[in-house]
Parts: C-alpha cells; structure tokens; sequence
C-alpha cells in the first residue's frame, strides 16, 4: 500500500557501515521504522534531515503490515529545528523531547494519529520560532497537552486552592498533609491545563522541576514504559 504522509524523525541508530534505521512518527500510520543510507553528498542530502531529531519530513514509501522496517521511496524536508544549535535552552528541550516522545510513541502503530501529530508539530514550530522565555517551559506544556491526546488527562474542574494532583485517582483531591512545595506544583499543573500551546508561563527553577517530575511520574503510572530518561539530568543542567 502506497503511503503519502508528513513525519517526525525522533531517532537514528547507525545499521552498518552504509545504512541506519530512522525512527519516525507518521500522521497517517504512527510510529514507523525506516532503513537509509549513510551517504554524503547530493544523492543523500533529504536523508541528512532524518539525522536531526525533530525535523519534520513528508516522505512516500510502500507500507506492507507485516514488515517492522520499510524502505523510503521519495523524502522531502519540511522542517530542520535550527534552535538547538543557537540556544542552550532550546538545545536542552529538544534533547528531553525526542527521547521522552520516542518512548511514549513507540507503540502507537498502524493507525491514523492526526490529531496526535499536530499537537506535536505545534511544539516543534514552536521551538524554532519562540524566545527562550517561552522555550523554558515547552516540554512541560507539551507534555500536559499530549494528556488530552493520549485520554489521560487530570479531572481540572474539582479543583480548588489548595488542592492536590491524585495520581492513580487523575484528579485534584484536598490533602491536609501535603506540604506546600506539592500544592504548589498540583496548582501550576492545573494552570498549565488552561494554557494554550505555546505561550509564557512564569515558573522559576524548581517550579519546573518538581512540575517535570510530577508529570513523569503520572504517566508513568498511567502508560508505563517511560522509564528512567537519560535526558532528564541534561535537561535540569540546562536550568541550574
């Protein structure tokens, strides 16, 4: 079957001496592994775009269902991110981003994820275009609108002042012992639920972090897989 589809390259592993396989998320059929080159020169200048994670592709290819790695057939860039190279903010969160997407998407295959990829394209638009005030805090707002995607989302509308994220439960709970460091990050993740993507969200170092660990471990409960991301500690570096 012919497949005509936009692509995000999330990531490369090196095959052999002339080939890698490419890990992308398609709109039309999810995550999808692909075979290229490792050429230089003109006949490999499309593919370099897939080297750089997040770039942004639309590519045609035969898809056969029982095959875990297919063969590009026509490949044209639409997006390379060139923050990463000029921000130590955007370089930061695109490295978080491509290792967290990579294990939340890897099992969303074979089926059209629309809705998914745009909520992902406006974060990667939004990465080249936005200054690093708004950078600071993109993975966290990606992260809280993919919960909408992904059907996991907290309950917002019971909250109040005070209240505090129930993690198994997905909603806000009153807490008389949690300490005042939790309700806070409870109260930002409620804010950020009503923020539109991407936009300006004052948050100091330890607001982001305890904010970052909070919604790490809610889907980790909710979807598995996440695991530990060697990416985190790179991440909290960026902002110290």
């Amino acid at each position: 079957m012919k497949i005509h589809t936009r692509a995000i390259s999330l990531t490369t592993v090196r095959y052999s001496d002339t080939k890698s396989i490419a890990h992308l998320f398609t709109e039309n059929l999810g995550s999808v592994s692909f075979q290229i080159p490792r050429v230089a020169g003109k006949k490999g200048s499309a593919f370099r775009s897939l080297y750089v994670p997040l770039s942004v592709v639309e590519l045609v290819y035969d898809h056969k269902p029982l095959r875990q790695i297919h063969l590009v057939g026509e490949l044209q860039p639409l997006l390379i991110p060139s923050a990463p190279s000029r921000s130590l903010v955007a370089n930061g969160v695109a490295i978080f981003l491509t290792e967290f997407l990579h294990r939340l998407l890897a099992p969303m295959q074979g089926e059209e994820q629309g809705a998914l990829f745009r909520t992902i394209l406006s974060a990667i638009d939004a990465l080249d275009k936005e200054p690093d005030v708004v950078l600071a805090s993109l993975h966290l707002h990606l992260m809280v609108r993919l919960l909408d995607d992904f059907g996991i989302a907290p309950d917002h509308t019971g909250y109040r002042p005070g209240y505090l994220l129930h993690r198994e439960e997905g909603c806000y709970v009153s807490s008389f012992s949690a300490s005042e460091p939790e309700r806070n990050t409870s109260r930002l993740l409620h804010e950020l639920q009503q923020h539109p993507l991407p936009s300006v969200f004052a948050m100091n170092r330890e607001d982001r972090g305890r904010l970052l660990d909070l919604l790490l471990s809610y889907y980790d409960f909710h979807l598995h897989g996440i695991g530990d991301l060697k990416s985190l500690p790179v991440l909290k570096e960026t902002f110290s």
